[in-house]
């Protein structure tokens, strides 16, 4: 039976797979392995989760889209405190002002 997160078909065998395959991606970046890390993410099935798009954001070489990536990582719940040393390229500082800026800008305007 497949259940339905955020608008994605995502059964529980996904899950599962999803599981072995974050895994395997977490061994890459500990070997800094960017070339099996860009084959082994088209593996991971959530693809709306922040975890998908950290790992988008350190193997893309085109900064805008890193950046990109970053903010949607961080408003699925990725916060810029962890950065990794895998992002260094990275300015910190403009990250944290885009968090700011982007997420806790429209999370206050959903309160108001």
């Amino acid at each position: 039976v497949a259940n339905f997160c955020y608008g994605q078909n995502y059964s529980y065998l996904n899950f599962l797979r999803d599981q072995k395959t974050h895994l395997v991606l977490q061994k890459n970046l500990r070997e800094n392995n960017l070339d099996s890390l860009k084959i082994n993410i088209n593996l991971y099935n959530n693809k709306l989760g922040f975890y998908y798009y950290q790992i988008k954001s350190i193997i893309e070489e085109d900064k805008s889209l890193k950046l990109k990536y970053l903010d949607t990582a961080f408003m699925r719940g990725f916060t810029p405190l962890c950065l990794t040393e895998k992002l260094t390229s990275i300015d910190s500082n403009y990250v944290q002002q885009s968090f700011k800026k982007n997420y806790l800008q429209s999370k206050a305007n959903k309160s108001n």
